[in-house]
């Protein structure tokens, strides 16, 4: 009966060596396609970096551009609160998060995130206590090939000793806990070495790369989660009853049998499923991850390196400064191997030394065909030269033209990231915003800057709260608010509010809880943007006449007013540094009297119907 180390082992082997079919005559390996991705993205050839091969990399650039162009902004996470009567309160969440979201590097968590999706063509993420995870996949030792969430996931760490010994306090090494062996034993055991978790080989066969020596020991631990056997957790179990487990595994060598490697279980347990989330970037049935950025461009790679070979060889041979002579015995009397200035060579009447012609010949063909592989890799990986910022093919180009080109080039990748909120939003709802109404249940206090759609959103209720405050305490002192005094009273507080975007924000104890909080990724509330610009300036070319014969039409016309506001914001302008916010804060002009009472309403009377606290 196999145990659960000879399980992991077993099963590493095999996912290393044996690929899975996708269709008939193409077989896939993980193992060797995280290998590829990454050697290929380091400018490294699958036989190892040689120093004679020059290795042209047109992947890096390409795939740089798709980092920028798929990477999420926090202002792009959107919360709402599923309830009519505390739906303002989205807007203490969004703060909260905002601040929440630094201090936990969610920012860092989303770049890593949507790089490992571009790059390998999938993304495996595991919710830790603590935080949010990318698994590398170089980590992985083993899975399912075919779909990472239909079996066991293994993960291969390298914890050097006091690591090792921090998992204590989770229950390593503890026999309570199924361990075979304490955290001490494993140590004493380890050798001042390091292996990489990765290996070469090809072909049916692994040729693990050589340990590294290391100034300190490295223990090699495998950690295991799936529905596996019940007899990996006891003996004496039911051999065909699978179990939703953890296993915690190591190796070492004895001493008298160096070629058999022995397990030790540090810890053997139950576990809830629904550790690990998976999501491909584009699709191919059969296949755990789907096609990445990096192996689109494998085959372009591969032929621009040839190309660059052969035409690098063509030039060594054509640097070489070879002579010619009818003379036979020149070679006899003269020596040419380390001839200096000033030496004198001897020869045959009549039969001089005369350089070889050794121009290169057709250099430009192979550079013709690397920049059609070049072009060919722009092409599958929607990368322009107008995307990447130069000017190559752009010349005469209207900017006018351009920036609709590089809408239309980006639109493969906005696809791509709208299609990967899809998942950033499933891990807030399952993950993440569990932990957020657990951190915000006991209130905070927080400064924070808002945006001027931010202080619109609350002004109201601000200027509502302050109004009536002050409107109680004059009642209670015994004096009457007239219409006109509350008027004044109402723009003092909006003016006011609107000095400055930096406000104080306090959330109570327990205000929170309880609330319906839901959250989505809006991607098309991405940062503004030159094409953003261009559009809005356009329809603002048509309102400059008007504004000229009428100075109010910003308080007449608020949609205009917010038009213009995102047409600065475009430009990287601030509409509060600028004063744009107080066009919010005027009262359109009409034809009656100021001084007229509102209708029905006698003079001398408090005023009726003034903003109310919300």
């Amino acid at each position: 009966m196999t145990d659960v180390h000879a399980y992991i082992k077993t099963e590493q082997n095999r996912y290393q060596i044996m690929p899975v079919p996708v269709v008939e005559g193409y077989a896939w390996s993980m193992f060797e396609h995280v290998r590829l991705t990454t050697l290929y993205m380091n400018s490294q050839y699958k036989t190892g970096k040689e120093d004679d091969k020059p290795f042209r990399n047109i992947i890096l650039p390409k795939v740089n551009l798709e980092h920028r162009a798929v990477q999420f902004d926090l202002s792009e996470i959107e919360f709402y609160i599923n309830s009519e009567d505390e739906d303002f309160k989205s807007f203490l969440v969004k703060k909260w998060h905002d601040r929440w979201a630094v201090q936990n590097d969610i920012a860092d968590f989303l770049d890593e995130l949507s790089e490992t999706y571009t790059d390998y063509g999938g993304v495996l993420v595991k919710n830790t206590k603590d935080a949010l995870e990318v698994v590398p996949f170089q980590r992985l030792a083993f899975c399912d090939q075919t779909d990472m969430l239909s079996g066991p996931i293994c993960e291969q760490h390298e914890y050097s000793p006091d690591q090792l010994m921090d998992m204590a306090k989770v229950g390593w090494g503890k026999p309570g806990n199924g361990a075979t062996g304490t955290l001490e034993e494993v140590i004493s055991l380890a050798k001042e070495e390091k292996t990489n978790t990765q290996s070469q080989g090809g072909g049916g066969f692994i040729t693990t790369i050589p340990k590294a020596q290391t100034p300190g020991r490295y223990i090699e631990v495998f950690e295991l989660h799936g529905m596996l056997p019940e007899t990996f957790l006891n003996p004496d179990g039911d051999p065909n009853k699978f179990v939703q487990q953890m296993q915690i595994v190591t190796y070492y060598t004895p001493k008298d049998k160096p070629e058999a490697k022995k397990g030790i279980t540090l810890y053997a347990g139950k576990e809830k499923g629904g550790l690990y989330k998976a999501y491909k970037r584009d699709k191919i049935y059969g296949r755990a991850l789907g096609r990445g950025a990096v192996e689109e461009l494998f085959e372009p790679q591969v032929w621009v390196n040839y190309n660059e070979i052969a035409k690098t060889q063509m030039l060594t041979q054509v640097s070489k400064v070879l002579y010619q002579t009818p003379d036979q015995s020149f070679k006899s009397r003269n020596g040419t191997a380390d001839l200096e200035n000033g030496d004198v060579l001897t020869h045959a009447d009549g039969k001089p030394l005369a350089p070889l012609n050794t121009q290169a010949i057709n250099v430009e063909a192979f550079e013709n065909a690397i920049q059609t592989w070049d072009q060919n890799a722009q092409q599958i990986a929607a990368t322009t030269d107008l995307m990447s910022g130069t000017t190559e093919g752009a010349s005469g180009l209207p900017a006018k033209l351009g920036l609709p080109l590089i809408e239309e080039g980006h639109s493969l990748h906005e696809y791509r990231k709208k299609r990967l909120g899809i998942f950033i939003t499933e891990l807030y709802r399952d993950w993440l915003l569990p932990k957020c109404q657990k951190a915000i249940a006991s209130g905070d206090e927080f400064i924070s800057d808002l945006s001027l759609d931010e202080m619109d959103q609350i002004v109201d209720q601000v200027v509502a709260y302050e109004f009536n405050q002050t409107v109680i305490g004059k009642v209670l002192k015994g004096e009457i608010v007239y219409p006109d005094d509350a008027e004044d009273l109402e723009q003092t507080y909006r003016q006011q509010f609107f000095k400055n975007n930096r406000k104080f924000i306090k959330i109570l104890d327990g205000e929170l809880k309880d609330l319906p909080i839901e959250v989505e990724v809006n991607v098309a509330k991405s940062g503004p943007n030159a094409l953003m610009a261009q559009k809005l300036g356009t329809i603002w070319s048509n309102v400059v006449t008007t504004l000229g014969a009428n100075p109010n039409f910003f308080s007449e016309q608020p949609s205009m007013a917010k038009l213009f506001n995102q047409l600065l914001q475009a430009y990287g302008l601030s509409p509060i540094s600028l004063g744009m916010s107080k066009i919010k804060q005027l009262t359109p002009q009409q034809n009656a009297n100021p001084q007229t009472q509102p209708q029905g309403q006698p003079q001398g009377q408090p005023v009726q119907g003034q903003p109310q606290a919300a």
